[in-house]
């Protein structure tokens, strides 16, 4: 039986369906809808296409590519010192680039899979790639969310912050499909047309143009016209945003990605979702700790 959003949650916890599983529960039929899309298309030439399902990576999450970007202030440093000192990092001459290995030191990080779940003729795999374009920025392609999380944290520990320091970071919006996946060799082909995400440059062009306008309107006002007019905008494809990590921590950046798939799973599930849509969603799903029934 379908739940209202009123009712009492399936769970028996008392709450209302709205304030306690709702949103696990959809996030859930959304990946489910797209598996059983996905195992269609074997066997029914009316589904969608085998090249249309979606992928995952050899560590178990769904394949959503980032680029971390770094401010570097020593680039020999980095080359010729720290990674040439990290086990888990191997130099790959062919492609010019850092390979980061999950292996020796990385080989603890918490994917889905762990180090021991990934077959031994496997080992090791390549979780991400260091480019040093130029003399002051370095990037790390990462092909899922989780590996952009973990990587923030673990290099942080590794390369001194007067030598890099993480600034931005490139994000897809949309899980790569087994056609796309040849793609992956080269990120290039995905970070195009990218949407620059300031949300505090966006907020001071805004005031400034009404600053501008003969039309009066009070702080209050004018902070809602600015919540309301981001919450119908729909998510980028391609998004450039700041990390915020010395400030903020990594939980800011972790939530910014979980809404990112979020709304991913529900563009491959056929429904587009602003961004005021996702988060009606994840706050009813939470309000319950600040507004218990």
């Amino acid at each position: 039986m379908k739940l209202n959003r009123n009712d009492s949650c399936h769970c028996g916890s008392g709450k209302k369906y709205k304030r306690c599983c709702l949103f696990n529960d959809e996030k859930q039929m959304v990946s489910q809808a797209i598996s059983q899309s996905s195992k269609a298309s074997k066997i029914s030439p009316e589904q969608d296409s085998l090249d249309n399902a979606i992928t995952a990576t050899l560590t178990g999450e769904y394949t959503q590519p980032v680029r971390l970007c770094y401010k570097v202030y020593d680039k020999p440093a980095i080359r010729n010192t720290i990674f040439k000192n990290m086990k888990c990092m191997s130099y790959d001459s062919s492609s010019s680039r850092w390979l980061w290995l999950f292996d020796h030191e990385a080989k603890h990080l918490a994917f889905k899979k762990s180090y021991k779940d990934i077959p031994k003729h496997l080992n090791p795999i390549i979780i991400g790639s260091f480019f040093i374009e130029n003399d002051d920025e370095v990037y790390l392609d990462v092909r899922s969310h989780e590996r952009a999380v973990h990587a923030i944290e673990f290099f942080d520990r590794y390369i001194p912050r007067n030598i890099a320091e993480i600034t931005d970071a490139i994000v897809l919006g949309h899980i790569i499909t087994r056609k796309e996946s040849p793609l992956l060799s080269d990120f290039n082909n995905f970070f195009k047309n990218v949407t620059i995400v300031d949300k505090a440059k966006e907020f001071d062009e805004m005031l400034e143009t009404l600053e501008n306008s003969t039309d009066k309107i009070d702080n209050q006002e004018f902070a809602l016209s600015f919540l309301a007019n981001n919450l119908k905008k729909s998510t980028p494809d391609v998004q450039r945003m700041r990390t915020h990590y010395y400030e903020e921590g990594i939980d800011s950046f972790r939530r910014s990605l979980q809404f990112n798939q979020f709304a991913a799973l529900n563009k491959a599930n056929g429904k587009e979702l602003t961004s005021g849509d996702i988060i009606n969603r994840m706050f009813e799903a939470q309000s319950d700790i600040d507004h218990p029934v």
